[in-house]
């Protein structure tokens, strides 16, 4: 049985919610809930374990699905599931490894721009539903309320790597890869402006 902030879930406690409700009213959280957020929130438990609905929960969920689209490649339609998410399904639907997984290809990602993890992670992604047009940016300020100004506040972790390594592209005059980061800033809502002068401005578009 499903539970919210560890009580079992029942009318009677007033504390009883529909997926609907979550996606379409503000009555848990004070807000909406993207879908994607939703289903990993209750991939993260495991199917014999109840799930306990928390506004942590699922902020957490949202943070891990917006660092993971940042990082990963646009795949299209996905032809064949990483291997590694398969393995960990077929192991009694083991979802913490399939969750442990996309954060180790996102950190491969961040941490040498490995780009064969990026489109690893895009076609786990897909494959489990997590990921259909969306960019990053529109599932993090998904009826939230947030300011542009503290969502720029926000990314400026992921997005900063990113420009400067894109910076770093053009001096080199590896305009294939300057190219693919921009296409992934854009994927982010991230529009981005090179001044006269090198430097590199961005900003969040809505």
């Amino acid at each position: 049985m499903p539970g919210v902030d560890g009580q079992k879930m029942s009318k009677s406690l007033g504390n009883f919610f529909t997926i609907e409700q979550l996606l379409s009213q503000r009555d848990f959280g004070g807000r909406k809930w993207h879908g994607s957020v939703l289903r990993l929130a209750m991939l993260t438990s495991h199917y014999r374990q109840p799930i306990d609905w928390t506004v942590d929960r699922l902020e957490e969920a949202q943070e891990n699905i917006v660092d993971w689209i940042s990082a990963a490649s646009n795949v299209g339609n996905v032809s064949r599931a990483p291997e590694e998410i398969v393995a960990a399904l077929a192991d009694d639907l083991n979802t913490s490894e399939v969750i442990a997984q996309m954060h180790k290809w996102s950190r491969k990602f961040r941490t040498g721009f490995d780009m064969a993890a990026a489109q690893e992670l895009g076609r786990a992604l897909r494959f489990l539903g997590l990921w259909t047009t969306e960019s990053a940016e529109e599932i993090s300020s998904y009826d939230s309320g947030i300011t542009l100004y503290e969502e720029e506040q926000r990314l400026a972790g992921t997005v900063e790597p990113l420009i400067s390594a894109r910076i770093a592209a053009r001096k080199a005059k590896d305009w294939k890869e300057s190219d693919r980061i921009r296409d992934a800033l854009a994927a982010m809502g991230v529009a981005i402006k090179d001044n006269k002068d090198g430097t590199t401005s961005w900003e969040l578009k809505r």
